[in-house]
Parts: C-alpha cells; structure tokens; sequence
C-alpha cells in the first residue's frame, strides 16, 4: 500500500492508493487511448466519397431518366433523376458498377474509388426483337360472352332454386371519423 500525503483543500485527511488502483487507474487512460487513436483511423479509412455523372443514349445524347446504377456482387445502387444525373456514396475501394436501362445494353466499368469521382456514361441501344403478333378483328371474350348468353335462358328454365353464402362489409363515414363498420 502506498500512502500519499495529504492535499490542501482536498477533504479527506489521507488518501491511500493501492498498486492494483494504479495499475487500473494506469490501464484505463490507454485504453482511453487506443480507442481514440481507432476512431481516428477508422474516420481516415472508412470514409465516404462519391461517384456521380449523367446517363446518356450514346447515339441521340439524350438523358436516361431512372437508369439503374448497382454496385456488382451487393444490393448498394441508385436511379438516375429527371435530368439523367446519378449520385452514389460509398466508401474508398474497388468496384464494378453496373448501369442499365430497358432497351438499352448494359455497361460495366471496374474503378478504384480513392476519392470523389465524376463518370458520365453513353449506353448504347439494344433493339428487342418480339415474336410475331397477330391481330384479329374481334376480341375473342366478346364471342365467348355471346355463347353464354345465348345459354342463358336454357340455364334459367333447368334452375330451380339456388343456395349462396354470402359476406358483406360496409364501412360509414363521417367528415371526422368512421361512424360505423358492420358485417354480416
């Protein structure tokens, strides 16, 4: 045990310190320490940094709006906006980004993200082959409905009596509340 001399204005007569108290006292500031220094590092390597641009038809030059931007191998993407201008945050490191748009081919870039980035990218058309249409004169339901109504009287005179469940639901309101909600 180890005893200190008395303070000045301190309000106790005697304070003794034990080694253990020291060595607590002693590994609690470096602890203190080595967190501050790893919130320090972890600010420095975990920051974030952007990459933004336009997406552009590559023969008109006209903007892609809601173009799909993903980050390959996550779930991390965005759109582009109303004017063809895309904005994704991520933090320092390699990437394949990915931009696509129906109709068009998608584009694949690998970059080295080390700080704020612009990238405008020109996709190129991809024209869609569908297969043959063939269109009639009449909607087939119109003569589908024809038949049945021509059935109809035949089912009627065989028809005499029906059962049914039924279940209704009426829901009332008012201008300030639901006044009533009834089933039956």
């Amino acid at each position: 045990m180890l005893k200190c001399n008395k303070l000045q204005g301190f309000p106790f007569k005697e304070l003794y310190l034990t080694d253990q108290s020291m060595k607590n006292a002693f590994e609690r500031r470096h602890l203190i320490l080595i967190c501050f220094i790893l919130l320090l590092v972890s600010q420095v390597h975990g920051q974030t940094h952007t990459i933004s641009g336009t997406i552009r038809d590559s023969e008109t030059g006209t903007t892609l709006i809601a173009a799909t931007i993903r980050v390959a191998g996550s779930a991390r993407g965005t759109i582009s906006n109303a004017q063809g201008d895309y904005r994704l945050a991520l933090s320092e490191g390699e990437y394949t980004l990915l931009f696509s748009y129906v109709g068009y081919r998608t584009d694949t870039i690998h970059l080295q993200l080390l700080g704020n980035l612009k990238k405008d990218v020109n996709l190129e058309p991809s024209p869609v082959r569908l297969a043959e249409v063939v269109v009639t004169g009449e909607d087939p339901a119109i003569a589908i409905m024809r038949k049945v109504i021509e059935k109809k009287k035949k089912w009627i005179e065989n028809l005499k009596s029906y059962q049914l469940e039924a279940f209704t639901r009426q829901i009332i309101r008012r201008d300030t509340a639901i006044a009533v909600i009834g089933e039956s």
